[in-house]
């Protein structure tokens, strides 16, 4: 019943875009007889009902070729500094992508978290990418950003959402986390990605 109203709500909503952008002159720019407002509705719906796989540790790491694998129930580990940023983690190498084949383009959307050493700490957690270097995602501003702290165990147990940029398949996908006043600290966490054609 909830996923019918949700969809229900989505239509409205949609349908209140297209009559603002009608009296506003909102989404004037017609390319193939659509607006720019249809096309972005367009482009939430098929972010919505979508193909979502998930990726662990690669079963075979190499270099920034191999960092994920889709059919593996081994969880990425990042681990923090002494109260600082840990290393760049790879999840996902320039051959990890497409996972569906002909597939051109993917986003990051969700981390799944499974165990946390430090579960009574705040953590940062930064999720880079670029077409080889988590360094050179970092000095351009390609990330972003998540603040954790569980409020119990079963906070564990549901994916947490991400706000990232769709990317070329072949991107690499990198992981960073900080524990708020710990020297170390693991996080255990697969990755979700959507994928699309273009």
């Amino acid at each position: 019943m909830r996923t019918s109203w949700y969809r229900i709500a989505v239509r409205i909503v949609a349908v209140a875009c297209l009559l603002s952008a009608a009296v506003w002159g909102i989404g004037a720019v017609i390319v193939d007889g659509k607006t720019d407002t249809f096309r972005e509705i367009q482009e939430v719906e098929r972010h919505i009902h979508n193909r979502e796989r998930w990726f662990g540790v690669a079963v075979s790491p190499s270099g920034i070729t191999n960092g994920g694998d889709s059919d593996v129930m081994a969880p990425y580990v990042p681990d923090a500094g002494n109260d600082d940023w840990g290393a760049w983690v790879l999840l996902l190498g320039t051959a990890d992508t497409p996972s569906i084949p002909g597939m051109t383009k993917f986003d990051p959307h969700r981390l799944f978290l499974t165990a946390m050493e430090r579960n009574t700490s705040i953590h940062r957690v930064q999720i880079a990418w670029h077409a080889t270097s988590a360094t050179m995602a970092l000095a351009a501003g390609d990330y972003t950003e998540l603040m954790i702290k569980p409020s119990s165990a079963s906070f564990l147990s549901i994916p947490v959402p991400m706000r990232t940029e769709r990317q070329d398949a072949g991107a690499t996908i990198w992981i960073r986390v900080w524990a708020d006043g710990q020297n170390t600290g693991t996080v255990n966490m697969f990755l979700g990605i959507h994928e699309y054609e273009s």
